[in-house]
C-alpha cells in the first residue's frame, strides 16, 4: 500500500492543488477522505476534500488574496468550493458537530485533528494526509484499509442517527472494498440491520445516488446479494429484490456504467418501469435510454449482422452497443467480434427518397404520401438499406399501384 504523496499525485488540476497547499501551510491544511484513501491505495483520484485549521472567514481571506476563485455554499457549515475545468477541491474548516439534525448540525470550529475526525463516518475516510506526505491516522483507517474492513468511528448506532444516509453509505463502501464474512465489522453491520427501515426516509435524490455508486462497485454482486437477503433490497428499491442471486452474480462481468448496470438488474427482475421513477431520481433523459434499453431487450435479437445494422439504424450507436452487450451476458453468450464491429463502424446510409420526389411521380395527397413513403421505407429496411433511389421510386410505384386497386 502506497503511503501517499500529494506531489506526486496524478490529477488534472495538481498544480492548483499545490499552490493551495503550500498557501496554507503544512501544518494548517490537509487532504482528507477519498482522496486519501484512493492515493494509498493506488487508484485514480477524483474530487479532493481539504481539512484546514482556520475558520471560514480567514480561508476566504486567503484565497482573495492569491485570487483564487471559490464559492461558499456551505451556509455555516465552514466549507468552500473551488471548481476548476470541471475539477472540485472543496476546503473544509475543522469542526465539531455541537448538535446534528440528520445530515445537518450545529457546528464549532476546532483546530485539532483528532475532534475534527472523530465526527466523520468510517474510519476509512479519517486518514489526514499534510503536502509533505505525512499521515494522520488517529482511528487506523489506514489498517481496516489494507484489511478491506468498512468500520464506523466510535458508535456505529450514534453515527447512523446523526445521519441516516450512513447506513447507505456503509453498503456503498462495501461494495468497493468486499463484504466477505471473515473482514465484516459486526457491531457497524449489526447497527445498519437494526436501522434499515429508516432507508425509505432518506430522500429519493440520495437514495439514488449512493445506489448508482454501489452498483459500480467490485463487489457489487455480493453486496447486494447481501441486501437481498437482509430486506435491505426491498426497502431501498421495491421490486428489485425479485431478481435470482444467480442473476446478481453476473453485474460483476458488466462495464462499470450506471446505465448498462441499472438496465441489466431491471430487466432480470422484470422490473414495472411505472414504478422506476417513482423509486429512483433519474433525469429525463437517463430514465428515456433505460427505458429504451429495457423495451429493446425484448424486441431485438441482434444475432445477424443484418439485425446489427438494423438495430444501430433505429437505436444509435452507444444504446445498440450496450444492448448487444446486455444480450450477451444474460443469454450466456460470447461477443460475436463481426456483430460488434458492425455496430461500431458501420454507418447508416440516409434514406435515398422523400416526399419530394413522390410528388414527382404524381402522389400529392398527404395521408397517401405518407403512408407510401412510409411503407417504402420499411421495405428498404427490410432489404437491409440496399436498395437505391430508382429502386426505392419503383416500389413506391408498386404500392401506390396496390392501394389504387384496393
Amino acid at each position: 500500500m502506497n503511503k501517499g504523496n500529494p506531489q506526486k499525485m496524478m490529477w488534472p488540476e495538481i498544480k492548483l492543488l499545490k499552490k493551495i497547499l503550500i498557501l496554507f501551510g503544512e501544518n494548517n491544511i490537509f487532504i482528507v477522505g477519498g482522496a486519501v484513501r484512493n492515493l494509498i491505495s493506488n487508484k485514480p483520484v477524483e474530487d479532493i476534500d481539504l481539512a484546514v485549521k482556520l475558520n471560514t472567514v480567514q480561508v476566504k481571506e486567503k484565497l482573495k488574496k492569491k485570487n483564487i476563485k471559490f464559492i461558499d455554499l456551505s451556509k455555516g457549515h465552514g466549507t468552500v468550493s473551488i471548481i476548476s475545468k470541471g475539477n472540485l477541491i472543496e476546503i473544509t474548516s475543522m469542526r465539531i458537530d455541537k448538535e446534528t439534525y440528520g445530515r445537518k448540525a450545529k457546528v464549532e470550529f476546532v483546530d485539532d485533528i483528532f475532534l475534527d475526525s472523530s465526527r466523520r463516518d468510517f474510519t476509512i475516510n479519517a486518514i489526514y494526509l499534510s503536502y509533505n506526505g505525512k499521515i494522520y491516522d488517529p482511528h487506523h483507517g489506514s489498517t481496516d484499509l489494507k484489511n478491506c474492513t468498512v468500520k464506523f468511528i466510535g458508535e456505529p448506532h450514534q453515527r447512523i442517527k446523526e445521519d441516516r444516509v450512513r447506513i447507505l453509505r456503509y453498503f456503498r463502501f462495501l461494495s468497493y472494498y468486499g463484504c466477505n464474512k471473515n473482514i465484516i465489522h459486526n457491531e457497524s453491520m449489526s447497527a445498519c440491520l437494526k436501522a434499515k427501515s429508516f432507508i425509505s426516509k432518506i430522500s429519493k435524490e440520495r437514495r439514488s445516488y449512493e445506489f448508482f455508486k454501489l452498483i459500480k462497485g467490485k463487489f457489487a454482486a455480493d453486496v447486494l446479494i447481501l441486501m437481498k437477503n437482509k430486506k435491505i433490497l426491498k426497502l431501498l428499491m421495491p421490486g428489485l429484490e425479485k431478481i435470482e442471486t444467480s442473476d446478481v452474480r453476473e453485474i460483476g462481468n458488466l462495464k462499470k456504467e450506471t446505465l448498462v448496470r441499472i438496465s441489466f438488474l431491471l430487466i432480470l427482475a422484470k422490473y414495472d418501469l411505472e414504478k422506476l421513477r417513482e423509486n429512483l431520481f433519474l433525469k429525463k433523459q437517463e430514465f428515456s435510454d433505460i427505458k429504451l434499453l429495457y423495451l429493446s431487450f425484448q424486441s431485438y435479437d441482434i444475432s445477424s449482422i443484418k439485425e446489427a445494422r438494423l438495430v444501430k439504424y433505429k437505436l444509435g450507436q452507444e444504446i445498440s452497443m450496450n444492448l448487444y452487450y446486455l444480450k450477451c451476458i444474460i443469454n450466456n453468450k460470447s461477443i460475436k467480434n463481426k456483430i460488434q464491429k458492425t455496430i461500431q463502424e458501420w454507418l447508416p446510409p440516409n434514406f435515398p427518397i422523400d416526399g419530394n420526389d413522390l410528388k414527382k411521380i404524381g402522389l400529392t395527397k398527404g395521408t397517401l404520401l405518407g403512408q407510401t413513403l412510409k411503407e417504402t421505407k420499411a421495405w428498404w429496411i427490410d432489404k437491409d438499406f440496399k436498395p437505391n433511389k430508382k429502386q426505392c421510386l419503383n416500389k413506391s410505384k408498386e404500392l401506390l399501384v396496390n392501394s389504387r386497386e384496393l
